[in-house]
């Protein structure tokens, strides 16, 4: 519910500064580029598409879905195309807010759900698209018809944020198979971003934004300038942009905050199922059960709290059963202390190259390059622990408690005194492309492209709690020969005492000898009430978790279309065909942090090491046959097919394929219908990701 809320209040922040939101662009440009390129003109697919004449007296053009030039009309799937006009206009500076807008992409992945909570290693702050719900590795995602690196270790995943805003003319979204046109992923269908070409002039675009509470500033710009030369031959555009989106905490919305804040849970009055009664009901002041973040002690070993950790009794609250331990009221943790952000602070930078050269009309260079920095920062949660032992003799529990704890005591803690975990990450991405393309013939046009793209991420996860450092620094004693607090690991002859039951998950412990540290190096920590943690001891039981990972791609990828209307013609028109084929090597490896390489993090999972990659050698056809045209309730009729075979060094041989069909008995009325065979080639990751814990 607040994620739709939230991106609202953008928008409607974004009208407060009305001067850029529905005049977003400060052009200067030369009288000639004026026509050429408006930063408000409505862009056509004309304008990107080389269009061909076919001989009809119609424009035929080259669109997301297919690389047979034919009439928009003609095409058997529909695609949803959005324009850049649309884009700016809208307010949004992330590609991602605006295009989950749209019904096939709300199941997309954008700010909202990788920072916090949602946050993961390298994932802090991408935006991901999947269409339909199928999942981001079944969404193909293009760039001017083109592969682009990934943007997640191990995936296929294609971080949108490395797309910039300004250079796109157009967004088309085709939903369906379209592996046969375009290789493996394409399952659910194809996100194809068309940039802007031929662009003359220099283009300044400013914005700023920011919610209706004051936070989450959003500051965008962008420069553009684009030059023809060589009798308009050829053409050389460079563009800059900066994006930052500023941190919104959950805790500064009143979805934040325990009193106001509501969850759907079991009516705890209908635990009968009684059909007249209602299932689940908004409830509010949720908490965690049994937790505290100043320690829930528990004296009797019964696995219900009976003190604070300052001594005052437990108040439990209401138990709400099969909520999966949650309460209502009391002095527990609040569920919605949790969540950390709703949005990261993030910031991008984006710089592109985009060149061509005309030498003749058999022979167009191309070229593309771009390099792409970003960097998040979000807070997530806070370490826990839920019955953990303390020993009667630690130096550290206050006399009140140590006079009812003869035993010692068991405490469940939250432990946001210890540092709120998150994920920093710095993204690399660079991507260039060169080809070359023409018409070597009247009905005969070919294109051949190399592209190569990286991605490298740096990922840090904060206030990571060393396993055994922790549990050692936690068995606080008094010194016998100095009087001073020690931990027992620094005494001589000494280790850390063992849990109650140490195969009990609700009282895990590390009780063996040190791994990461000395002893006489260990500073004691006391998790006993609140404000009582050191910055030495939170030092010595930390540490900061760098992951890194690389990608790598290349794709060499030719093709010569063609069609008969110098010799042949049907009824309906010349018969089309395009032939071509594709190399694809990709490559991916991450490197966890060593300890938790080794699993000596007490909250992060036991993480291996992921390095792999594959190659692929493609061939693969498409024909149209136009059958009849403006014929007596045949305004149109046509029928089409493509195949693709794909042989890939690790899985094999694998084919897809796609037929359709359009029939227009007259001129407003149209049937299109179009079945096919997709493949998702699995990923480096799924190939090669040995076993890890969770």
């Amino acid at each position: 519910m607040h994620n739709v809320d939230l991106r609202g209040r953008f928008c409607l922040s974004a009208s407060i500064f009305a001067f850029l939101a529905a005049a977003p662009a400060v052009a200067f440009a030369q009288p000639a580029a004026a026509d050429a390129q408006s930063a408000d003109a409505q862009p056509t697919a004309a304008d990107v598409a080389s269009p061909i004449e076919t001989g009809t007296g119609e424009e035929s053009i080259v669109v997301t879905g297919s690389r047979i030039a034919r009439p928009e009309l003609d095409f058997p799937n529909p695609i949803t195309s959005i324009t850049s006009a649309q884009i700016q206009q809208s307010g949004e500076t992330n590609l991602v807010d605006f295009l989950i807008d749209s019904p096939a992409l709300s199941g997309s992945t954008s700010s909202l759900d990788t920072s916090g909570t949602g946050a993961g290693f390298g994932s802090a702050g991408t935006n991901l698209l999947d269409l339909r719900n199928l999942g981001e590795d079944r969404t193909l995602v293009l760039v001017n018809g083109r592969r682009h690196v990934a943007g997640l270790p191990g995936s296929a995943a294609v971080d949108i944020n490395t797309i910039p805003t300004d250079l796109v003319e157009r967004v088309d979204i085709l939903t369906g198979g379209t592996s046969a046109i375009y290789g493996a992923d394409g399952v659910s269908g194809v996100v194809n971003f068309v940039l802007k070409r031929n662009f003359e002039g220099l283009v300044a675009r400013g914005q700023l934004g920011i919610t209706e509470r004051g936070d989450g500033a959003r500051k965008f710009g962008s420069i553009t300038y684009g030059k023809n030369f060589a009798a308009d031959r050829g053409n050389v555009a460079l563009s800059y942009e900066f994006n930052q989106g500023g941190r919104v905490l959950l805790s500064d919305r009143s979805v934040g905050r325990p009193l106001t804040a509501f969850g759907l849970v079991q009516n705890p009055d209908d635990l009968d199922d009684d059909p007249n009664v209602p299932d689940r009901i908004p409830i509010n002041d949720l908490r965690y059960a049994d937790s505290s973040p100043e320690g829930a002690i528990d004296l009797d070993f019964d696995l219900i709290p009976d003190l604070n950790g300052d001594g005052t009794p437990y108040v439990r609250g209401r138990l709400l059963p099969g909520s999966g331990g949650l309460t209502q009221g009391g002095d527990s943790t609040p569920q919605s202390s949790y969540s950390g952000d709703i949005l990261p602070n993030n910031v991008q930078h984006i710089a592109n190259l985009i060149g061509s050269f005309e030498f003749s009309p058999a022979a167009r260079l191309f070229l593309e390059g771009k390099y792409v920095n970003t960097q998040v920062e979000t807070i997530a949660q806070p370490s826990f622990d839920f019955y953990t032992y303390i020993s009667p003799d630690n130096a550290f529990i206050p006399a009140n408690i140590a006079a009812v704890a003869p035993e010692g005591f068991l405490i469940s803690r939250d432990n946001f005194d210890l540092g709120q975990r998150g994920y920093i990450s710095d993204r690399e991405t660079i991507r260039t492309v060169v080809g070359l393309d023409g018409e070597l013939a009247s009905n005969v046009r070919y294109e051949l492209s190399y592209t190569y793209g990286q991605t490298e991420v740096e990922s840090i996860t904060p206030n990571a709690r060393v396993t055994d450092r922790y549990f050692a620094a936690l068995d606080a004693v008094r010194d016998p020969a100095t009087g001073q607090i020690t931990c027992r690991i620094n005494l001589p002859g000494q280790t850390v005492v063992d849990p109650i039951d140490p195969t009990d998950y609700y009282s895990r412990g590390y009780a063996g000898p040190p791994v990461t540290f000395q002893p006489g190096q260990c500073v004691p920590l006391n998790l006993i009430g609140v404000g009582n943690v050191t910055q030495d001891a939170i030092d010595f039981i930390t540490a900061d978790a760098l992951s890194r990972a690389k990608l790598k791609q290349h794709v060499v990828s030719g093709f010569v279309s063609a069609d008969s209307g110098s010799f042949f013609n049907l009824p309906g028109g010349p018969i089309a065909a395009v032939i071509g084929g594709e190399y694809r090597k990709e490559r991916s490896s991450s490197n966890p942090d060593q300890f938790a390489q080794d699993g000596l993090y007490a909250d992060l999972s036991q993480i291996s090491p992921v390095v792999g990659g594959f190659s692929v050698k493609e061939a693969f056809g498409e024909i149209n046959v136009p059958i009849l045209k403006n014929q007596p309730f045949a305004d149109s009729l046509s029928v089409g097919g493509a195949v693709r075979v794909s042989d890939y060094s690790t899985t094999g041989t694998s084919t897809s394929w796609t037929v359709n069909g359009v029939y227009a008995p007259v001129r407003d009325v149209r049937f299109r219908g179009t079945y096919s065979q997709a493949v998702r080639a699995p990923n480096v990751g799924e190939l090669f990701q040995p076993e890890s814990g969770t």
